[in-house]
This record gives C-alpha cells, structure tokens and sequence, in this order.
C-alpha cells in the first residue's frame, strides 16, 4: 500500500508526529533545546493535542504510534540514543500525548466541526517553542540526587570490605537493564588502600575512575568520581560519590550500604528521579549480588 492510499487522518496525525519529534530532536542536537520539561514535555503534548483535533480516532491514534515507533527506530539505528533511554522517556512521552489528545478532542469539541488541515494542526508547536524559549533563558540546572541499597551478607566486615574495594572479576548474570544496555561494571583495580589512591572501575562500555577520599578499615570506603568515560555518556547526569558503609549486624551477619550521589539536568525531575533512581539501583544490586558469592566463596 501505498502511501498516499492511507486515510487522510492517519497521515496527518503520521506526519505530525515525525516533524514535531525531528523538530525537537534537531534543535536538542543543534543546543537549542536543553533535556527539561519544554523538550520531554511539551513536543508529545502537542502532538496529541494536533491528533485530537482530528476526526477518526482509530486511524488518528495509529498514525501517532507509527510515527513514535519509526522515530525511535531511528535514534537507536543512528545511535542517537540507546534502548534504555528510549524506554526510560517512553512512559513520560505517553502520558504528556494523552494529556495533548483530551484537550485536543475537546477544542474540536468546542469548535464543532472537523479539522483535516494539516497547517491548523501543525499550530501546537508553538507551546514547545514558548516553552524551550523561556526554559533555554532561565539556565540549565543541574539538581544534586542521591540513591542508596543496603544489604545484609553472611559474612565479617573484614571479609565484606576486602572484597569490595578491589574487584578481581564481576561474573554475576546481569540484569534485564544490563542485558538492554545500562553499563556492566567487570572488574575495579585498587592502586592504594590509602586517600588519594585510584579506584579503576573497567566497564564492558568503558572506564570509571575513582579518587579515595576517606576510609576506615573494614567499615567505611568514600569516593569522589573523578573520571566517567562511557559508551552513550551525556552531559545531564554527573556522578559525584560512591560511598560504602559496612557495619557489623552480628557475630554471622555483615550490613553494607552503598550510596551513589550525582547531579542531572533532566527535568521534571519528579519523573526522572524515579527513572535514575530504577537505573542506578539496578547498577548497585549487580555489585551486591558478585559481592554475595565473593564473599561466600572466601
């Protein structure tokens, strides 16, 4: 099928789609645009406010998915953007098109007739220039975050702390966030048990390297991140510290408690805190879990 055979309001909605998103996506690429609330926001609200100003939901709401679904084929082909990314973005773009399509359907409501014109639907965009404009004006903050994972091993302190500050090898079965392309630490190479000393943390999609700013024998191992150098690594998130702390919960049982600290633009942070928060723990489990066996295997 061809396709200027589709239904009218499939390719407008289609179209609407691909040029908001590109749009968007050029100006994020030019520096036009910062990873705030005026680019994962309001693009997807106004393409569902352009969609539900059109007739035939069916083919309207096809049109939209089709669009999406070739847009993020291309980040990830092009390698603009990995799966993980994509799929974390995915739920926030949703719901801002949802939002776009009940106020859409009700302007078409309130006008009380149809409208098939792709230039009147084409208008909504401006919500997006206004609002990267403004956005672009007042700054890109990076906000401090924090996330911490506690877990208990049948193990000493002594036995706990050695094994986590130099890692031989990280042989554990990653995670499904791993397995679609969050960083896989192997291995991490102490040069000196002492402050200043380098903590090279060797990933399968590069190097993290860290700067020992305080320690206590067998309850407390402070990090600066001094170095990320990582496949897909961008400028809106910053790590700051890794921090263990290991206390003793009996003469059997060992608590350690592994804080990542950090700062990221990406906004609204009520939405990607969450989203950084799911990453990064699913990061610092995968060390816990290779920390379990090591130290059940001593």
């Amino acid at each position: 099928m061809r396709f200027k055979d589709l239904n009218k309001n499939f390719k407008i909605s289609f179209l609407i789609g691909l040029t908001f998103t590109s749009f968007g996506l050029i100006l994020s690429l030019t520096g036009f645009s910062s990873l705030g609330l005026a680019f994962f926001f309001f693009p997807p609200l106004a393409i569902g406010i352009s969609s539900g100003m059109l007739p035939e939901t069916i083919h309207v709401v096809l049109g939209t998915i089709v669009s999406l679904f070739i847009f993020c084929l291309f980040l990830f082909f092009t390698g603009t953007e990995g799966v993980i990314c994509i799929l974390t973005a995915l739920p926030i773009i949703l719901i801002a098109i949802g939002l776009g399509y009940g106020i859409g359907y009700i302007i078409r409501l309130y006008r009380r007739k149809d409208n098939e014109n792709f230039k009147v639907t084409l208008s909504p965009i401006l919500l997006f220039l206004v609002a990267n404009m403004f956005e672009m004006f007042s700054g890109s903050t990076m906000f401090p975050a924090s996330v911490s994972t506690t877990i208990k091993i049948k193990g000493t302190p002594s036995q706990v702390y050695n094994s986590i500050i130099a890692v031989d090898t990280v042989n554990v079965e990653t995670n499904f966030l791993q397995k679609i392309g969050l960083p896989t630490p192997r291995k991490c190479v102490l040069t000196e048990a002492k402050v200043g000393g380098k903590r090279i943390c060797q990933f399968e999609e590069g190097v993290i390297v860290e700067t020992i700013k305080e320690l206590k024998q067998d309850s407390l191992l402070r990090m600066d991140v001094t170095s990320c150098e990582l496949d897909h690594n961008r400028s809106w998130l910053r790590f700051n510290e890794d921090i263990y702390i290991i206390d003793k919960v009996d003469n059997e049982i060992t608590s350690i408690t592994r804080t990542t600290t950090y700062f990221s633009n990406l906004k609204p942070r009520v939405y990607w805190e969450v989203m950084e928060a799911i990453t990064i723990r699913a990061e610092q489990e995968f060390v816990f879990r290779n920390l379990e066996k090591d130290v059940r295997n001593l």
